[in-house]
């Protein structure tokens, strides 16, 4: 078995007549011009040779739309997607659309590629993991799936066995507190840390590659992330740490699995020399929205609400649970509103603001169901720690919407009351 890395969270995986290519993010930004790839990359779709490409999730640095359309009519023929069986199955729509063979995966259950080939597809809830296994080797590509829990991880090493190569995400690729608070990321590399020990401990691979981290912050809203975010120095410290066999791949790198891998130093002094260009580039700006753009698309996001939902049940809701408006400072137009998507306006507050963002980020909420996740991923605002969980519940309805589930009958009030997040979660750690 062998593999190329071809940067950030996209591998090439071959065996005999199988290649899979996984996550294949090239060209442009993602997350509403947040990210951008941290090694450029001079790679053409086309110039590579595979006959599948998994998608771990939709992700737009995973599942970059670009990139797939870029793929030539004659060649997507021969071309199957793997993707996790979903509900909305907006991702195995969108293939099928554009002349793809689509696999739906089965959650944890084998499917043969080839006589000595098969893959098994799992999932923590939204992102989804592959491994790939033949009679001599095997791969995990566990890339964002955040499994930490012992007794999950036990279940996987179960049903794999022997790991000769774990490949897996090595920061948090999320907020992580606002500006010039240092608990945030203090408590963000403590939850990274304690899931990358947990998962060498129980899956005990023969070789961990940290990967899916090779991100640049180019925003001037979110930059100064890039100091602040978990480094592949740091990682491969930590994980130097726990266990003496680990292998950091640099763009371009192939490897035989199995074998010795010698380049760590040279590579992550490459990762350094990358991260000095970016840092002297222009950084993103985004256009500024008046509230009359800002209530527009507020007035589709409701119709799109109302359409996908129990209007009745969520007013009902409204009235007898703790469902508070949010507080909204825009920054670049200062002006303060009150978010409630049982109001029919987005109104002029005097309230001390509950998070703050620009009035981009805030429309692209607005104008996209998985808009909040872009936010939290993106980290292009700041918040005020004990209001925040005001934000999540009056988004969380239609960020439930981009997976398919609807309120009250798959996304319940329990579902809303109980909303996760990384930074949900490292708000739980924080001493409010």
């Amino acid at each position: 078995m062998k593999t190329k890395f071809i940067g950030h969270s996209s591998i090439l995986i071959e065996s005999g007549d199988i290649k899979i290519l996984c996550d294949p993010w090239y060209t442009g930004t993602a997350f509403n011009d947040g990210w951008k790839l941290l090694v450029d990359s001079n790679v053409d779709i086309n110039d590579l040779d595979f006959n599948h490409i998994w998608y771990s999730h939709e992700h737009p640095d995973h599942f970059s739309v670009s990139d797939i359309k870029k793929i030539s009519k004659e060649k997507r023929k021969d071309i199957t997607i793997l993707f996790q069986e979903t509900i909305d199955n907006k991702v195995k729509d969108f293939c099928t659309n554009n002349g793809f063979k689509v696999l739906e995966l089965k959650p944890s259950v084998p499917t043969k590629l080839s006589k000595d080939l098969e893959i098994i597809n799992g999932t923590d809830g939204f992102d989804s993991w592959l491994c790939v296994k033949t009679p001599e080797k095997t791969i995990l590509n566990l890339n964002d799936c955040r499994l930490d829990d012992i007794e999950i991880l036990t279940s996987v090493k179960n049903q794999i066995g022997n790991i000769d190569a774990l490949y897996t995400q090595f920061g948090y690729a999320n907020w992580a507190g606002n500006p010039n608070d240092n608990k945030g990321p203090i408590i963000g590399r403590k939850i990274v840390k304690s899931q990358l020990k947990n998962q060498i401990e129980v899956l005990s691979p023969n070789l961990v590659i940290p990967f899916a981290s090779f991100v640049w912050f180019c925003h001037e809203e979110n930059s100064f992330w890039n100091e602040l975010s978990i480094g592949i120095k740091e990682s491969y410290d930590f994980l130097k740490s726990i266990t003496k066999k680990v292998a950091i791949f640099y763009p371009g790198d192939n490897w035989i699995v199995g074998e010795e891998w010698k380049n760590n130093d040279s590579n992550i002094a490459l990762y350094e020399l990358d991260k000095v260009k970016r840092s002297k580039e222009i950084l993103n700006v985004s256009k500024s929205y008046s509230l009359l753009d800002l209530q527009q698309s507020f007035d589709k996001m409701i119709n799109k609400i109302k359409g996908l939902n129990d209007w009745d049940e969520i007013n009902k809701f409204k009235k007898y649970d703790n469902f508070q408006s949010a507080i909204v400072r825009l920054t670049d137009i200062d002006k303060t509103i009150s978010f409630d998507i049982t109001e029919a306006k987005l109104n002029i507050s005097k309230e001390q603001p509950h998070i703050e963002m620009s009035s981009d980020s805030f429309k692209y909420i607005l104008d996209y169901a998985w808009g909040r996740g872009t936010l939290m991923i993106n980290s292009r605002f700041s918040a005020k720690y004990d209001k925040f969980d005001s934000f999540f519940k009056q988004t969380a309805i239609f960020y439930a919407n981009n997976i398919g589930l609807s309120f009250p009958k798959t996304f319940t009030p329990d579902d809303l009351g109980k909303n996760s997040s990384f930074a949900l979660e490292l708000m739980r750690e924080w001493e409010l």
